[in-house]
């Protein structure tokens, strides 16, 4: 039976500028600035045993802002060195909930939601060696993040008997991560092998966790969750015919 109608209108804007400036033949400097904000809300019609029983409306905006600038400084043919650092600074507000029932008797429940913001500052270092014309090997390190979006803090949903609670005291997830690889062409440049290693430690990540289950429903909720890690290899040929 039918348990959830659900429209989700969503707006973003946004702008970007960027400045670039070369420092004679062996440096670039790159600075820039966007940012945007984001409007979506949640109407839902609940039903219960295929009955309209309340109208629901949640949701609210999120403005970001950020500042970035990198340096590639080229140090003779063979190295190739890029600094940069990212700020941003991102901002919830204007966000509710409210509940009416379709009854008259039962009295609608409206949920203010507080302001909240938060800044995240992502530095990256990368360095780039050219062994010879067919051979380039890489390595990097940084660090990134990702704000929880207005799905995951204010617009929950049902599937069959699972339903997903928002949650509007997600934090946003931080990222510090390393990669190191290789590049190698062969065969005139028709076959090209990449290789990269990569390991990455991140912070808070959101996750749905169950918190309630029985024979008609399983409730969850979007939280974060404590660490993660994770390594690996990126392996990829690329060949060319012609």
């Amino acid at each position: 039976s039918l348990t959830n109608m659900q429209h989700v209108p969503a707006q973003q804007m946004g702008g970007s500028a960027q400045w670039s400036r070369p420092l004679g033949r062996s440096q670039s400097l790159v600075a820039g600035v966007d940012a945007k904000e984001v409007m979506g809300w949640s109407h839902e019609s609940i039903c219960s045993s295929g009955n309209h029983i309340a109208d629901s409306i949640s949701g609210g905006r999120q403005r970001t802002a950020g500042f970035y600038g990198e340096d590639i400084v080229r140090l003779g043919p063979k190295w190739m060195i890029t600094a940069g650092a990212r700020l941003d600074h991102w901002r919830n507000f204007d966000a509710q909930s409210l509940r009416t029932p379709v009854s008259s008797s039962t009295p609608s429940t409206f949920t203010p939601f507080a302001e909240r913001g938060e800044n995240a500052f992502s530095p990256r270092l990368s360095v780039l060696h050219a062994v010879g014309s067919n051979l380039s090997l890489t390595a990097s390190i940084y660090r990134a993040f990702r704000s929880p979006s207005l799905h995951e803090l204010y617009r929950g949903f049902r599937v069959g008997n699972v339903v997903t609670n928002a949650n509007s005291q997600l934090r946003a997830e931080r990222l510090t991560g390393a990669e190191a690889g290789a590049n190698i062409f062969a065969f005139k440049r028709r076959l090209n092998l990449r290789g990269n290693f990569f390991w990455d430690d991140i912070v808070d990540p959101i996750a749905n966790v169950t918190l309630n289950t029985t024979p008609t429903l399983i409730t969850r909720q979007r939280q974060n969750l404590g660490r993660t890690r994770s390594r690996g290899v990126d392996l990829d040929a690329v060949a060319r015919v012609s």
